[in-house]
């Protein structure tokens, strides 16, 4: 029987699981227009203190029990080591420029910080412990997705105090997103994912594991088996009756059977020339939110103790949104011992680290869940077929690597005209 030739846009997560899922009866060719595969799994080499090299992940770097089951499993059964991380360190710390407000979590079951703070009015601390108190019950609800987070102060009484130092700060965490993307994410599904990750105040941080070697231990066994054109960016994809067409920047066409799109929503839609009413409709409503992340060791942006550090510029300052940076602590998140702290900080008008220590910069975009967004991300599964599917952590509203996983594995499966696993 001839083997099906098939090609794979994006080398992401999902569409390496769609090549890994495919090659045993396709010939798959992966494009992708960045110089490596993996997208936001990516591991870097840097020199260490004492000559060595680090294998140090700059955009996924911890995986977790639950949200990411799936895809722990495949890592198990490909021979990558998911080991644990151990709980001893705090995963996010919260510091705010103006008022002082300090917030560490797990270890804060209470919101201590205000009440600690004698610039911060007695009436607002109070409505903060109440709010704090309440925030859990809302994250629970998981009803109506038609709320954003900014809807929260008219919708259910928070104050705006409470959204900016603790709401807005746990989604850009969570979601790698900038301040004013968590402003508009559908509240209860954010707060959803929270809870599915372990990642919600009051609760204690376990259940995540980190990949011995990095996230190249199970991108590199993904891609085995399929040819890849790196640094090969597609501009146009269209859907024939006798299969796809693919058109790369060099203007060389391509002809395959069939075909994934695994590439951001965004991105997806610009690359199909003929875009069916469904693809147009449900593409279109799920906005993205791309950030310049930075690894580099210049410790003056250290900040908190905790793997992942977020600094708000003063809440006074109505350009706050704009200032503020996320550091991930890698020597905390990865277990990397030694004086020299490696630090990825994503930074918006704030201070930037200096660029003699700067190691790697890239630039990662995530779905901005959206209460529109959330009501698109369920018609996915009807705009792709047996010819041309799709793929992607936005297939759903966690848009994490173990979503993006099921997402390139159910795409697969639909070329291979078999059922989508649920």
């Amino acid at each position: 029987m001839a083997r099906v030739k098939t090609a794979v846009i994006g080398a992401g997560i999902s569409g390496l699981t769609a090549a890994y899922t495919l090659r045993k009866s396709h010939d798959v060719t992966v494009f992708e227009a960045g110089p490596h595969s993996g997208g936001n799994a990516h591991t870097v080499d840097v020199p260490a203190p004492d000559g060595t090299r680090l294998a140090i992940d700059t955009g996924v770097v911890r995986l977790h029990e639950n949200g990411d089951r799936e895809l722990l499993r495949l890592c198990e059964e490909l021979g990558a080591s998911p080991v644990p991380v151990p709980e001893g360190v705090p995963a996010t710390a919260i510091r705010c420029g103006g008022c002082g407000f300090s917030f560490t979590w797990p270890g804060a079951t209470s919101p201590d910080g205000p009440a600690a703070r004698p610039d911060v009015p007695s009436a607002k601390r109070t409505k903060f412990t109440e709010d704090f108190r309440k925030f859990g019950h809302l994250a629970r609800e998981g009803t109506q997705t038609s709320l954003t987070v900014d809807d929260l102060v008219r919708e259910r009484g928070f104050s705006p105090y409470f959204i900016e130092h603790v709401v807005v700060p746990l989604i850009c965490v969570a979601r790698a997103v900038s301040p004013p993307a968590a402003r508009r994410f559908s509240a209860a599904l954010a707060f959803g994912t929270s809870l599915r990750f372990g990642m919600s105040p009051g609760m204690p941080s376990s259940g995540w594991m980190r990949m011995a070697g990095g996230t190249r231990t199970y991108v590199d066994r993904l891609a085995d088996g399929a040819a890849f054109r790196l640094s090969t960016p597609v501009d146009a994809v269209t859907r024939t009756a006798a299969g796809v067409d693919i058109r790369d920047a060099s203007g060389t066409p391509h002809h395959f059977d069939k075909a994934v799109l695994a590439v951001p929503a965004d991105r997806a839609l610009r690359m199909l020339t003929h875009p069916t009413p469904a693809q147009s409709t449900a593409l279109g409503a799920i906005p993205y939110d791309y950030n310049e992340w930075i690894l580099h060791t210049d410790s003056r942006l250290r900040g908190a103790d905790a793997s992942v550090a977020y600094h708000m510029g003063s809440c006074a300052d109505e350009s706050a949104d704009e200032r503020a940076e996320i550091t991930l602590h890698h020597n905390a998140a990865q277990e990397i011992p030694g004086p020299v702290a490696y630090l990825t900080t994503m930074t918006r008008g704030g201070a930037r680290p200096d660029p003699r220590r700067v190691l790697d910069s890239r630039t990662h975009g995530c779905a901005v869940v959206t209460p529109g967004a959330a009501a698109a991300m369920a018609r996915l599964p009807d705009i792709g077929d047996s010819t041309l599917a799709f793929a992607g952590a936005y297939f759903e509203p966690a848009c994490g690597q173990g979503a993006g996983f099921v997402a390139g594995r159910n795409a697969a499966h639909r070329l291979l005209a078999d059922r989508d696993t649920p």
